[in-house]
């Protein structure tokens, strides 16, 4: 870490120490876990690394491609030091590789490559804590429906309004926020696709067994460990940027009583906000507390999000008449008539309206 940075994460010491990924789909599971440990001095070290890659077959499939990955793992400098029928055990470097196949279900076997660093014997729990056998069963296709004429969303009907109006309107409302992942775009949070994310690095998205992913794992394997923990720690590393900071400005003023956003990156806590909650379903079953959060505001700031919360934040509000107005780059999708637009990114519509609120620019770092 750079001073900077280093001197940024102390306010949350402790945290974004564990990664834990998982993708699946009916060609097989991919997931990448992980410990990391930061020193005093900013170092950030991967302490344990758990890479996985599996698929549910019947018995007699991927017999030929399980014996070439088998190949695979002599020919790439790898030190065997178990080999079964069912199962091949080698060590490279730190690095442990794991290729075996174990019954799932009736005459259907699980397959699975394994990549491990550090002692990972509580991520292969997690890992094996599933039933292989569903991985065999390709997802269910969804219909496609408009979500305007399902939902009632009428996003050209919301009333646009630039920040001076926003600022008049919002003036003495007590005010709650929700976000998502477009407020932090900026801050060098890591993405998993799109210009510069992990996709152009790795076959993230490529998972099925056996196939470029394996190919990775047994020809590859520490430029893999690098490129999973360089991924995680930039979550570690990131900054907040200018909206994080005006929302956090805005609870520090009393105008601002809770966000809740979809966000696990802590940027609004390092930017100093404190009533923080992050989008689970837990806080929003039926008598949930996360319903008093949001009842506790006369408006709600919408930044950095693409999409209706699946908890019905939005039509909690509005059914509570609790005034929405949203900030974003284009009109979203789920806005209605009664719903107020300002357009415009949030680092760039929230330290204004904080000034506009406040009477003072917010003041730079």
């Amino acid at each position: 870490m750079t001073p900077e940075q280093l001197a940024n994460y102390r306010r949350i010491w402790g945290q974004f120490l564990g990664m834990e990924f998982t993708f699946l789909s009916g060609k097989g599971l991919f997931a990448f876990y992980g410990d990391f440990d930061v020193s005093q001095q900013g170092q950030i070290s991967l302490v344990t690394l758990f890479v996985g890659n599996s698929l549910a077959h019947p018995r007699n499939a991927f017999v030929g491609e399980i014996e070439s990955l088998r190949a695979a793992i002599v020919a790439n400098d790898w030190s065997l030091t178990e080999v079964q029928d069912q199962s091949i055990e080698a060590e490279r470097e730190c690095l442990r590789l794991e290729l075996f196949s174990e019954p799932v279900a009736d005459d259907r076997f699980g397959t699975h490559l394994l990549l491990t660093h550090g002692e990972t014997a509580s991520w292969r729990d997690t890992y094996f804590d599933r039933d292989f056998s569903e991985l065999a069963a390709p997802p269910a296709r969804l219909a496609r429906v408009p979500r305007r004429a399902a939902d009632g969303y009428e996003p050209e009907k919301a009333e646009v309004l630039d920040v001076a109006e926003l600022a008049h309107r919002l003036w003495g409302l007590s005010l709650v926020a929700f976000t998502g992942a477009g407020i932090s775009v900026d801050c060098d949070i890591p993405a998993f696709s799109g210009p510069g994310g992990l996709e152009e690095q790795f076959p993230i998205h490529d998972y099925d067994f056996p196939g470029k992913m394996s190919d990775w794992l047994v020809a590859r394997p520490t430029q893999t460990a690098q490129i999973l923990g360089r991924f995680h720690a930039g979550f570690m590393t990131a900054q907040p940027g200018p909206a994080h900071k005006a929302l956090a400005a805005l609870e520090k003023s009393g105008i601002l009583k809770h966000i809740i956003t979809g966000n696990f990156d802590g940027l609004h806590e390092r930017a100093g906000s404190v009533n923080v909650h992050i989008n689970e379903d837990q806080y929003f079953t039926h008598d949930g507390e996360g319903w008093s959060w949001i009842g506790q505001g006369r408006a709600v700031l919408v930044a950095g999000v693409s999409s209706e919360a699946k908890s019905g934040l939005l039509e909690y509000a509005r059914a509570n008449h609790i005034q929405l107005a949203a900030i974003a780059p284009d009109r979203p999708y789920f806005l209605t008539e009664s719903d107020w637009f300002v357009r415009g990114r949030a680092e760039d519509v929230l330290p204004q309206l904080v000034a506009l609120l406040s009477g003072e620019p917010l003041a730079d770092d």
